[in-house]
């Protein structure tokens, strides 16, 4: 569906299903991002503790798999496993590894196309906004993993922080007000911005209510990375970083990202949102606030019994 000059996913019985574009400059701002999340995470993929076991062969499924990007680069890096991807919209290339399997499908409705304990490792990667119900998504990654597989999420924390007196409670700052509506608005959706920060309690008590505590993770781990907003930083990398993502990934997306939240969450005319933007985009780039957003990795095991 075509909404606000770009394309939607269309919604379900009244339902937003996601909140985002999924056209061709979306794809091209997330496959922004995942060159970004390699370059936050030093290269890598996943932290979970799980190259052994890909590079013997094992089955992989990635959550929202968007454009397939990351799957693609797991399916060339670790050639003896199968790497499944699902996501609500086909965006994903026609031709792939033959180790790649992608799927039309909502991963919050059953799995009805894979048997429990069949998955090494399963993976979400900047799409845990978009959860209607956490708790279920992570109990049913439970029952699709084999015992001793991995379960992680990869999302930034959609605030902005800083360590300094830059950015304090009372510091006018656009773009924080910008986050603040965004939540707002995924709220009246039926969505939550920061379901990043519930998952690593979700995944130490899902399921605990049972009396066999079915559901619970063990070793659950969180790694935490800053990611700058625009080029204050002083060190260079994280300045290359900050500009990148500044540059790239909001400055581009800035607009398609808070449409629907802004309009069909908050009741906003999309006149109202363009010229809030002026003064969002101003404060972006004001160097003189130290801002930064949390990435943050969460991941937990399924005990072996």
């Amino acid at each position: 569906v075509y909404e606000y000059g770009r394309r939607y996913h269309a919604n379900t019985d009244g339902r937003v299903l996601y909140p985002l574009p999924n056209d061709e400059s979306e794809q091209e701002r997330d496959d922004m991002k995942h060159k970004l999340s390699l370059w936050m995470m030093h290269e890598k993929l996943f932290y979970a503790p799980v190259e052994d076991t890909l590079k013997r062969g094992g089955a992989v499924f990635d959550l929202g798999t968007g454009t397939g990007e990351w799957a693609m680069e797991m399916a060339q890096r670790y050639t003896e496993s199968q790497i499944f991807g699902c996501d609500i919209s086909p965006i994903q290339p026609a031709y792939v590894w033959e180790n790649v399997f992608f799927s039309t499908a909502d991963f919050e409705e059953d799995w009805v196309d894979y048997a429990e304990n069949s998955f090494d490792y399963i993976h979400m990667r900047y799409t845990a906004f978009s959860i209607k119900d956490p708790a279920a998504l992570v109990q049913r990654a439970w029952k699709y993993l084999k015992p001793g597989g991995y379960l992680e999420f990869q999302e930034m924390t959609y605030w902005p922080q800083a360590d300094d007196d830059t950015l304090t409670p009372s510091t006018p700052y656009a773009f924080r007000d910008f986050c603040y509506y965004m939540q707002l608005g995924l709220e009246n959706l039926g969505l939550n911005l920061h379901t990043i920060t519930r998952l690593p309690d979700i995944l130490r008590s899902a399921g605990c209510d049972n009396a066999d505590g079915q559901g619970r993770f063990d070793d659950v781990t969180e790694v935490r990375h800053k990611l700058p907003i625009g080029r204050w930083a002083r060190d260079r990398r994280q300045r290359e970083k900050g500009i990148w993502f500044l540059r790239m990934i909001l400055l581009e997306g800035l607009s398609a990202i808070c449409k629907r939240p802004f309009c069909q969450g908050l009741g906003w005319k999309d006149v109202q949102v363009e010229m809030f933007l002026v003064d969002v985009r101003r404060s972006l780039h004001d160097a003189g606030i130290h801002s930064y957003f949390p990435f943050t990795v969460v991941y937990g095991r399924k005990p072996l019994d």
